[in-house]
């Protein structure tokens, strides 16, 4: 089978809704890109059911739902035949990192990049209109299309809080199991906007929990732990 035919189009690709399109992308900076590969066949993980015991501990997992080697391989020989600069890779989490010119990803992918707009102003960001291609071995491409997800719903409280409540407290009010303390389990906040300031966290870790914090970015957005305004962080309690 040749390269083009095995290649697939995604499925489920929305255009750029409530944009305007202010003309191609030009611009000849390489760009960052993730491609995400397919769960080794015959191992799709449980459902979730807390507290229920997962079926795998968490070094485990990666081994046994991961992407399988020989696909890996096969994105490389697929990067390496488009112009495609490999820039790391973690099989246990399906993901391969590459970096290229606009120009490349777009014949690699099938895609015409444009620059777009927000109909509320925010942008502009690089994105396109049709579904890039992949081979049969990806599930997607992140990376191609920026467009602003995210929005800031933050509101002022119309009087100051006359109650405050520790994560104890809270865990009783919501009728947690008894005699659980938190050992073990990893917990991930997502955060997408407002910021973040050092007293932030260390208000958290002052807090009594047998958890230690670590700042890791979502993909494909660019490492940063020092606080600063609207980053695009994922916080993890209890990191591998």
């Amino acid at each position: 089978m040749s390269q083009v035919s095995a290649l697939t189009s995604t499925s489920r690709w929305t255009p750029p809704a409530g944009t305007k399109y202010l003309g191609p992308h030009q611009a000849g900076a390489p760009m960052d890109v993730t491609m995400v590969l397919r769960r080794r066949r015959g191992n799709a993980p449980d459902a979730a059911s807390w507290p229920r015991a997962p079926r795998w501990q968490r070094g485990e997992f990666g081994r046994h739902c991961g992407a399988e080697p020989a696909d890996l391989d096969s994105l490389r020989r697929f990067a390496g035949q488009h112009g495609l600069s490999e820039v790391g890779a973690e099989a246990h989490r399906r993901v391969l990192h590459l970096r290229a010119t606009p120009q490349a990803l777009e014949r690699a992918f099938g895609v015409t990049l444009g620059l777009y707009q927000c109909n509320d102003g925010r942008g502009p960001f690089v994105g396109c209109e049709q579904a890039p291609t992949l081979p049969p071995e990806a599930i997607a491409v992140l990376g191609l299309d920026r467009r602003p997800v995210a929005r800031v719903r933050s509101r002022r409280p119309r009087a100051a809080p006359t109650v405050t409540y520790t994560p104890i407290q809270l865990g009783q009010l919501y009728g947690f199991p008894a005699g659980t303390d938190g050992s073990g389990e990893t917990v991930a906040i997502i955060e997408l906007g407002g910021g973040f300031t050092p007293g932030d966290l260390g208000s958290a870790r002052s807090r009594p929990a047998r958890t230690s914090w670590c700042t890791l970015p979502l993909i494909p957005t660019r490492v940063s732990t020092r606080p600063y305004r609207r980053p695009h962080t994922m916080r993890y309690a209890n990191p591998p």
